[in-house]
């Protein structure tokens, strides 16, 4: 049996690789507060990521769940994520800034020790996708969080595969960039000025040229990624480029 935890699947990319993961067999979850009329009732929990010591809880049991099923390969995706503020840096107020770091970094980071630790004795494939962005290694006008908390998982990314590489069952780490997405966050960002987010034309013409991709496809892009077996625990990588 084959499981893959994702957060925030309940639209866009996170969907989009619900429905991927699904299509190649595996039983997945989705923790999200929404729900998507794509995936049944059984796939879905109700879940606000933000208050943490619930949504560990969940994992936790998923997990006991899974192994005591006999799990051979468990998948969690940390894909769920916040622009933030779109707008220079004075701009910001502490509650967004701390409330974008909270989902963009300590929740993953969280989520990540807790499936390193419960399936530390586990002989199984273990494997914990990142959900990363190319404003990790860009800085663009107006994200300064977004940029900074992109860039905290790539480095969080690879310190854990380095840990992993003396782990008895190691953990696969991986951090992938999905592309430029036809979602609501692309939505947010093309209602910005220039003022708050100077490259906002380059984002107007992606979506007028047709260059955005879909969240299957994304969803789709990602996986051929993960399940490319040469791409080593601690790789960073865009589906654009690999």
């Amino acid at each position: 049996m084959k499981y893959a935890i994702i957060t925030g699947a309940s639209k866009g990319i996170g969907e989009g690789l619900a429905l991927t993961f699904k299509e190649k067999g595996y039983t997945i979850i989705s923790l999200a507060r929404s729900s998507s009329d794509n995936l049944s009732p059984e796939e879905q929990i109700a879940c606000d990521l933000l208050n943490i010591e619930a949504t560990e809880a969940k994992l936790k049991f998923l997990l006991t769940d899974f192994t005591s099923k006999s799990a051979t390969e468990i998948v969690l995706i940390n894909n769920a994520g916040t622009l933030g503020d779109v707008d220079r840096l004075e701009n910001h107020n502490s509650a967004t800034i701390e409330q974008a770091f909270k989902l963009n970094v300590t929740v993953p980071v969280t989520l990540s020790s807790l499936f390193i630790k419960e399936l530390l004795n586990f002989n199984i494939q273990k494997t914990i996708i990142n959900i990363s962005s190319g404003a990790a290694v860009s800085p663009y006008y107006g994200w300064s969080v977004y940029c900074a908390s992109k860039s905290a998982i790539d480095m969080f990314t690879k310190v854990t595969a380095i840990e992993q590489e003396t782990a008895k069952y190691p953990v696969r780490v991986l951090s992938i960039y999905p592309g430029i997405v036809d979602t609501e966050m692309q939505t947010v960002i093309r209602s910005r000025n220039e003022e708050q987010f100077a490259p906002v034309d380059k984002f107007i013409e992606s979506k007028e040229k047709g260059w955005l991709s879909s969240p299957k496809d994304a969803g789709t892009s990602v996986f051929e990624l993960f399940n490319d077996k040469s791409l080593a625990g601690g790789s960073i990588v865009d589906v654009r480029t690999d």
